[in-house]
Order: structure tokens, then sequence, then C-alpha cells
């Protein structure tokens, strides 16, 4: 997934949890940040986005 200035793709949502630590979630399509087209529902393992999202000082 890939945003640049608020245009991209994101995934929004989770649902489904299982014990594995996998959920559901959909991808979209999203300008100025609002999602606008679902493109697909995937399950996906959960990590923090605290490791993403290069903000570690």
């Amino acid at each position: 997934m890939f945003t640049l200035n608020g245009f991209g793709t994101t995934f929004v949502g989770e649902c489904d949890y299982e014990p594995d630590g996998t959920c559901i979630t959909t991808a979209w399509i999203v300008a100025l940040w609002v999602p606008l087209i679902p493109l697909y529902s995937a399950r996906v393992l959960s990590i923090e986005s605290t490791i993403l999202s290069g903000a570690n000082y």
C-alpha cells in the first residue's frame, strides 16, 4: 500500500480476528485520505504500526 499527499491505496477497517493474529481488512483507492473505491479484502497479519511509521527516534 502506498499513499503520497493523500492519494494512493490503503487498508481500511479490520474484522474477523483469529487467534493467530490475523484479521480481514479491505484495500481502498483513496483521494485526500478519503476511501473512494474498494479494491479487495484480504486476511492479513496485524503488526504494530509504530514499526512502519518511520517515526522511531
